[in-house]
């Protein structure tokens, strides 16, 4: 970056759009020089059908990293040599001054070294508490004796032998006594394990932490000047190295569980050998593990002598384990099968080459557990079969994923009560507090049973586990080879895991451990794990590389114990390209392999998160909204604060839903969280006497509290960092809070692509979707499949059992094996607790938590129906019909006439869930009506009472006639114990002045309120507003009233939608509530579908109609929308209707279900035998989004989103909305078999007409707009990292080929390159940028954002380019190029280089401007 240029103006100043001088030189990045041709070249090319890349090409493999290690131990040579002959030459050319000069330069450095070494006089290195039973006690003098003769040492033992608490401190004691000075460093891969170890040492020595001995991790330091000893996360070992560039700092440098293989820690052993090897040659490496391959990291660090590399040597302690450990294989367990053949008829098998657990040995788990009772009677010689020993072994079972865990945990439930077992489930997802209930000891009799993933291998040890049940299976994190996507994949483990899992064994008595896989086959298993450095994706990894500056990627890289494959590094230079973390160019030449850290690279790599999340960071700053974007970065770095419970599902998805606040996005749902719980802690009100404790806040708002300060401090670490490179929040820069969901969502839009998926639907889409619903609403309907089409109606209650969970008040439907659940629009915040909100939009929460119920394994496993017998079926339809007639009078069970009744559509419901009436509705000719509103709900949707049909009188009837009631006792109270959903009531409301009246009420839901008292949430049906009642004051009606129907009409404004995507705000609600409740309006009806009206609420003003919509409109509280698909038939059938037709013709418009009512039907049976079960299909929605990915290779893949995502069940609320849908995330991985991708952290944008095709020019590398034939509009764009000179696409794996769905004009491009380049100035000047200019522009480009989507864009059928995903198609002399002040054009270094613009033909009426 040029220092001497600054940025002072605006764009104006800059910006000269449209002129056309001649074209910028291509883009070229050349081939690796190698040009051996693979089979995945030849492969993708066959599969993908398009151009192969570069980097698939030629050599994948990791035979370039031969060169770089053979230069490497030459420079060492060189460097040995070279020293040597200083040396010679200083011993034979040493004047005598230059004797006295180098004795006194040696008392310097002994002086300074003395120095040093005072600090040990302030501790008492005398106190030790007794650990010398640990075996690495026996090797002390060895390895201090190793240390001292060699370079690097390579210690190996056994979980427990003491290496990482007493190594350390040999060699910290060693220098005391010898009066040496030392400053040791110790890594280790977690956080917790460098804590705790820390502690440790220091609770032994009686040293005060922090002190002598301290830790450090991220920026949490806890070490001072006298510090000797540091343990310390991988990662801060190699921040440190980075920054000084040698290892000089230390004396010994402690790599510690090296066998793990992640990506920091084989980068740290890269970086250590590199410098170790070329400039810092007096510190001493230990490398240190349990489970580790010795002699290939002695080899690793081999040094040459007399031409041969000599390894490094190797001391190994404590081989043993403190108990015996025995071992069990599958072949030696078919004694369970001869036991139980009821159960396991033979013993199960497994298939190498297809990893897996089949149902049988899922149920040999079981058995062997079972088989523990037998083997302990046996140890202690107790011979009673019917007792238990009193300490009975813990069990650890080894599962690879939560999915098996809930599984085997559901088979040893059904026998944990008679066999007295705890079950613990133990995964990284499940909450804190389960986590620890692991360490619980259990009440005596009892046996603890916990099923793990491999985070108790070696992240948390159990003590007192005394057996191991091992499936030898693992999952596995990889990258896909094209697309870069990450694939969590079932793998067969490596021994070395499996012996981490069998010592978990063995430590507090004798134990045995159960592989299930046989032993011949365990055998072949591989001995190690592949290193992360070759299955995971190396963004971070690349940029650290170039903070080193110690040569390109590739060829550091090349000298990792691993090397990763050239394709690899290859696609991760592109993706970094692709993200705007490396320039195209490296030192001013264009490479496939290098390109020039850019300011945003820069600051990633300084960051401890994901590149794409650094640069949302950036993008934040860029913005105004860097607070906001650091805490949701750091939120989606670790693991998520969110609670899910163990089988707790629902509950915690509807949690995180109310967290995102209606901004359907997971992100945002981080940063309420956040906010909340720190606003809470600022104003003191977990500190207040009575007040709620932070636990219990926490606990009652399903919030992770030890994740969420986790989090906590990685903001706080964030913030410090992002200030060493003078990026600093500023809280005058954030834009108005109505604002700033938008201007997050726009962030994450730039950060996240290519993570880009639109609404994928039909031609017919809506036609469609009536007709799977047969005229149900779609808004409250979900369908389930799989019923007895011949007796539906008989499983009723079953259904209405299955789906409790959801709603105690649905209405089914049934017709042939379908069944049409019905859920009521009503709320349920008020029954939960506080905390729960409703998912917005039009569909009840209840309808999504049903959608949710098949996306949970437990519950979509157990939606099943016991099936009655065939004579069953027949008794029972003949205590429901009569014995020979059916509803129409016709034989049900004789010949045809059997399948009669599976056809028929039959709504069920209890019996005294319809006893009123429901209200009149308009008659097709009525074009109006005169109503009074009642009840509002939000600003669109509200309650009326009609005076066309008395109602308004008969409300004030009904009224006074329920006054009497209660005042002359004639209403009686309901017991509490015949309070249920459906029945008609009289409930008690109080009004806003605290008067109390009773009404005319329905029981929606019943619930124990946190007081034990029994409440009921009641709808009242005259007014059509909801409220939460004890259940005890609840009256019955009067059976005079019971005859008046129902007198509220439910309303929704017609052809509106809210102005702030799908979602009314507060103060919208507001104004119509004050402007429209309890005052009388004309309503203009536009259609009558499924029981609501939608209407132009009309009021009269000064002699003269006005609109509220319109008024709305003008408020910029709503915008226009068009109907949906079943609302336009209606209003277009009502237009037909004949002024005098009979009100009957057309009552049911729109409900095209003609469902015959069978609601006071009889259908409580007695006990019954059932013949077996059905499984059930469903619950499905047609309005539940699917999405399809952008990228052409994406495109060809399933996508889902993650089951936790608050937009897991998201539905399509504008259906008749015919612009694209757009949700972006910000991870993706793919499945095993890499056919469907799975969304993560994901977040749906804006319902702005144009949103797709405007974030796409945004924020994409490079776009090649696209025009129609004639040349007249721009229909399109080729999105991608562009074209090499021969035309051939860059990285055609991430190559989108857009069609726009709206009209985009000259203006627009201006507006979008505008944007783009303050984008690049911010980006280009970095931190040189002045204050008050930063504002300026941040304002400037959020203005430009807000212009660009607050347009009246008109939607145009998107076209398909004749030439998809070739570049180069428009000729030269109708490119329309950008030209900006040459010293700000560096079109290469640029983030986002400005769009070319294609002259149009005239007739489009787009070449105005020019």
């Amino acid at each position: 970056m040029s220092s001497n240029r600054k940025f002072t103006g605006c764009v104006q100043d800059y910006l000269d759009w449209f002129k056309n001088p001649d074209p910028p030189e291509p883009i070229v990045i050349p081939d690796c020089q190698s040009h051996d041709d693979g089979a995945l070249a030849k492969e993708y090319e066959r599969s993908r059908q398009f151009p192969v890349p570069s980097y698939l090409k030629h050599n994948q493999g990791a035979d370039y990293a031969k060169k770089y290690q053979d230069e490497l131990l030459q420079e060492y040579e060189r460097r040995v040599e070279h020293e040597g002959k200083l040396c010679k030459e200083r011993r034979f050319r040493m004047t005598d001054i230059e004797e006295d000069t180098l004795t006194a330069t040696m008392l310097t450095a002994e002086d300074e070294d003395a120095q040093k070494t005072q600090v040990y006089l302030q501790y008492d290195f005398s106190k030790r508490n007794d650990q010398s039973a640990l075996p690495v006690f026996n090797a002390q003098k060895e390895v201090l004796a190793k240390i001292e003769e060699h370079q690097v040492v390579i210690i190996g033992g056994e979980t427990g032998s003491g290496k990482s608490t007493q190594v350390p401190q040999f060699i910290l004691d060693d220098a005391v006594e010898k009066h040496r000075h030392c400053n040791i460093i110790v890594t280790q891969p977690r956080k917790i394990a460098a804590t705790s170890l820390a502690r440790r040492v220091c609770r032994e020595r009686g040293w005060q932490l922090g002190k002598i001995v301290g830790y450090q991790v991220g920026l949490d330091n806890c070490t001072d000047a006298d510090t000797r000893l540091s343990y310390v996360t991988t990662e801060v070992l190699v921040q440190k190295l980075i920054h000084r560039g040698n290892l000089d700092a230390f004396t010994h440098i402690v790599l510690d569980e090296v066998h793990e293989r992640d990506q920091h820690t084989d980068f740290a052993l890269l970086i250590v050998k590199k410098l170790l090897y070329t400039v810092s040659r007096n510190v001493k490496v230990i490398l240190m593990s349990a489970t580790i391959d010795t002699s290939k990291f002695a080899n690793y660090f081999s040094t040459p002598v007399m031409g041969n590399l000599v390894p490094a040597p190797v001391v190994s302690v404590g081989d043993n384990t403190l108990f015996k450990i025995q071992f069990y294989y599958l072949e030696s367990l078919s004694v369970i099968c001869r036991n139980r053949p009821s159960v396991l008829p033979e013993l199960p098998s497994i298939l190498p080459e297809d990893p897996g657990i089949s149902e049988n040995m899922f149920k040999l788990a079981c058995e062997i557990v079972k088989c523990f009772d037998h083997v302990e009677r046996q140890e202690e010689g107790i011979r009673s079969a019917a007792s238990f020993v009193k300490r009975r072994g813990a069990v650890l079972i080894f599962l690879p994923g939560l999915a098996e865990i809930e599984k085997l945990i559901n088979l040893l439930s059904d026998d944990s009560t008679a066999n007295q077992w705890m079950l613990y489930p133990l995964h990284s997802s499940i909450t804190q507090e389960e986590q620890q209930r692991v360490f619980s000891v259990p009440p005596i009799g009892f046996r603890k049973v916990i099923v793990s993933t491999n985070i108790a291998e070696s992240s948390i040890t159990v003590p007192d586990i005394k057996y191991v049940i091992d499936f030898c299976l693992t999952k596995q994190l990889t990258c896909d080879q094209v697309t870069n996507y990450t694939s969590l994949k079932m793998a067969w483990a490596s021994q070395a895991s499996c012996k981490q899992r069998a010592g978990r064994a063995g430590r507090v008595s004798t134990g045995r451990v159960y592989r299930l896989v046989p032993a011949e086959y365990f055998s072949t298993l591989p001995t190690y794990a592949t290193p992360e450095l070759c299955r995971t994706p190396l963004c971070q990894t690349v940029l650290k590389t170039k903070i080193l500056n110690m040569g390109e990627p590739h060829a550091l890289l090349s000298l990792a114990l691993d090397p990763p494959n050239l394709s690899d590094i290859h696609r991760t230079i592109l993706t970094l390209k692709q993200m705007g973390a490396l320039a195209v160019k490296s030192k001013g030449v264009v490479s496939g392999l290098d390109g020039d850290l850019t300011y945003l690279g820069r600051v990633a790599a300084h960051l401890p998160v994901d590149p794409h999340l650094a640069k949302f960071i950036v993008m934040g700053y860029l913005f105004g909204v860097l607070r906001e974007s650091i805490i949701i970065a750091a939120g989606l770095s670790l693991k998520s604060f969110h609670a899910r419970p163990f089988q707790d599902e629902l509950n915690a998805f509807l949690s995180k839903v109310s967290w995102a606040y209606g901004s359907f996005s997971d992100c945002l749902a981080v940063l309420n969280t956040y906010d909340l719980w720190q606003s809470m802690q600022i104003r003191g009100e977990f500190l207040r006497p009575g007040g709620r404790q932070e636990r219990e806040w926490a606990k009652h708002s399903y919030v992770q509290l030890e994740a969420l300060k986790e989090v906590d401090k990685l903001v706080k670490e964030l913030t410090q960092r992002l200030e060493s490179q003078k990026i600093t929040v500023r809280n005058r820069q954030n834009p108005p809070r109505s604002h700033q969901a938008f201007i997050l969502k726009m962030c994450m839009a730039s950060a996240f692509f290519p993570y880009y998926y639109k609404r994928n639907i039909s031609e017919n889409y809506e036609k469609e979707m009536c007709r799977e619903l047969n005229g149900h609403d779609p808004f409250s309907t979900v369908i389930v499949s799989g019923l007895p089409a011949r007796s539906n109606v008989l499983y009723d209650s079953q259904l209405k059992e299955l789906f409790k969970e959801c709603s105690q008040n649905l209405e089914i439907q049934y017709e042939g094996c379908k069944a049409y659940i019905q859920f009521p629009r009503m709320s349920l915040s008020s029954t939960k607790k506080e905390h729960f909100q409703d998912v917005p939009g039009e569909c009840p929460t209840s309808m999504h938590l049903a959608l949710k119920m098949r996306q949970v394994p437990r519950i979509q496993k157990n939606l099943v129906l016991n099936l009655y017998s065939q004579g069953e079926t027949q008794k029972k339809m003949s205590e429901v019909f009569g014995s020979t007639t059916s509803m129409s009078g016709i034989s049900l069970f004789k010949g045809s006439t059997q399948s009669l009744l599976g056809n028929a559509r039959l709504r069920m419901a209890d019996s005294h869930m319809h006893m009123l009436r429901p209200p009149t509705m308009p008659k097709p000719s009525d074009r109006t009506w005169r109503v009074h509103v009642t009840h509002v709900v939000t600003a669109g949707h509200f309650w009326i009472v009609s005076e066309e049909t008395s109602a308004l009188k008969n409300l004030n009837h009904i009224h006074s006639a329920i006054q009497r009631a209660v005042e002359q006792n004639q209403a009686v109270f309901i017991p509490e114990s015949e309070v249920k959903p459906g029945i008609v009531c009289l409930a008690k409301f109080t009004d806003s002045d605290g008067m109390s009246c009773y009404y005319r009420a329905r029981v929606d839901e019943v619930y124990t309120g946190e007081d034990n008292g029994v409440r009921a949430q009641v709808f009242f049906v005259d007014f059509g507003n909801t409220d939460v009642v004890k259940a005890v004051e609840l009256r019955r009606v009067p059976g005079s009233l019971m005859l008046a129907e129902m007198l509220a009409v439910e309303c929704k404004l017609a052809q509106v939608k809210p102005a702030s995507d799908n979602k009314w705000l507060d103060e919208a609600t507001e104004w119509f509530r004050s402007h429209t409740l309890n005052k009388d309006f004309i309503a203009q009806i536009y259609s009558v579908v499924h029981k609501i009206m939608r209407v132009k609420l009309m009021e009269v003003e000064s002699g003269d109609f006005l609109s509220v919509n319109r008024r709305l409109i003008d408020l910029q509280y709503a915008v226009k929308a068009e109907e949906y698909y079943l609302s336009k038939q209606n209003h277009e059938l009502r237009a037909l209707c004949n002024m005098e037709a009979e009100s009957t013709a057309l009552d049911n418009i729109g409900h095209l279900s003609q469902a015959l009512s069978v609601s006071s039907l009889d259908l409580k049976f007695g006990p019954a035998s059932y013949a077996g079960k059905a499984k059930l299909q469903g619950p499905e929605s047609p309005l539940l989004l699917r999405f399809v990915a952008l990228s052409r290779t994406g495109c060809t893949k399933g996508v889902k989103i993650e089951p936790s995502s608050v937009n897991s069940t998201a539905l399509d609320l504008e259906p008749q909305n015919p612009h694209d849908r757009m949700i972006i995330a910000a991870f993706v991985t793919l499945n095993p078999s890499e056919t469907v991708t799975t969304l993560h952290h994901t977040t749906i944008m804006p319902s702005v007409p144009g949103i797709l095709s405007l974030c796409l020019l945004l924020f994409c590398p490079v776009a090649e707009l696209r025009v129609n034939k004639e040349g007249t509009q721009y229909t399109g764009a080729l999105i991608g990292l562009g074209h090499d000179h021969d035309g051939n696409a860059v990285y055609p794996a991430d190559d989108i080929e857009a069609s726009f769905d709206i009209h985009l004009t000259q203006e627009d491009l201006v507006l979008i390159n505008r944007v783009r380049f303050l984008m690049n100035v911010v980006l280009e000047e970095g931190e040189d940028v002045a204050d008050k200019v930063l504002i300026k522009t941040q304002n400037r480009m959020r203005e430009l954002l807000l212009q660009l989507v607050d347009v009246n864009r008109d939607y145009r059928e998107p076209e398909s380019y004749h030439y998809p995903y070739q570049w180069q198609m428009v000729p030269k002399e109708e490119i329309l190029h950008p030209q900006i002040d040459l010293a700000l054009d560096e079109s290469m270094g640029a983030v986002f280089p400005l769009h070319c613009g294609i002259f149009l033909q005239p007739g489009g009426n787009h070449n105005e401007t020019l």
